[in-house]
C-alpha cells in the first residue's frame, strides 16, 4: 500500500489464506465430507467461523513472528508493529490491541458455534454429530496448536525476544 502498512481488515482479509490455516480446514472438509450434507458446509455462521479461526491463528503467528520480521525488516506488515506506527504507542499498548482484536474474534467465533450447534441439534444423525463434533474439534485444535507451537518453535524464539515466555536461547 505505498510502503504503508495495511489497514488490519484488509490484512486480515489476505492473511487469513496465505497463512494457510483456512486452506488446512477446508482440506480437512473435503477429506470428511462423506457423511455431512452439503448445507453445513454451505452454512454461512460455518464458513465464517473458518474464517475468525483462520484469523486468530494468523494474529498469533504475528505476535511470536514480531521479533523476527522486525528484525529483517518486514515489520511494516506485522499489526503489532504496524499499530505501534499507526497509532503513535508503544510496544505495550500494540500488544492490547491484538489481544483485544484476538479475544473479539474468539468471542465472535464461540457465538457463532453455539448458534451452528443449536441449528444442527434437531437433527439426529450421530454419525454427522459425530464429524461436526470432529471439524469443531479441528478448528479449537488449530488455535491451540499453533499457539504451542509458535511459543516454543527456534523460529520466533531468542534471547532479545519482547516476551518473556519465548526468551530461550536458539540452539546453535
Amino acid at each position: 500500500v505505498g510502503g504503508q502498512s495495511p489497514h488490519i481488515e484488509l490484512y486480515s482479509f489476505l492473511r487469513k489464506i496465505n497463512i494457510g490455516a483456512y486452506p488446512c480446514v477446508t482440506l480437512t472438509e473435503v477429506m470428511l465430507n462423506h457423511h455431512l450434507e452439503s448445507y453445513i458446509w454451505a452454512d454461512p455462521r460455518w464458513i465464517k467461523m473458518n474464517e475468525d479461526i483462520a484469523i486468530v491463528v494468523t494474529l498469533i503467528n504475528d505476535l511470536v513472528s514480531y521479533e523476527k520480521e522486525v528484525n529483517d525488516n518486514a515489520g511494516d506488515l506485522n499489526p503489532l508493529f504496524f499499530f505501534q506506527r499507526q497509532n503513535n504507542v508503544d510496544l505495550c499498548d500494540s500488544y492490547k490491541q491484538m489481544v483485544t482484536l484476538i479475544d473479539y474474534y474468539v468471542d465472535h467465533y464461540v457465538q457463532l458455534e453455539q448458534g451452528f450447534l443449536r441449528t444442527l441439534a434437531k437433527y439426529h444423525n450421530p454419525l454427522q454429530e459425530q464429524e461436526v463434533n470432529f471439524m469443531l474439534d479441528h478448528l479449537h485444535y488449530l488455535i491451540t496448536g499453533s499457539r504451542m507451537w509458535s511459543m516454543q518453535t527456534p523460529r520466533y524464539c531468542s534471547p532479545t525476544s519482547p516476551f518473556i515466555e519465548m526468551r530461550k536461547f536458539r540452539e546453535a
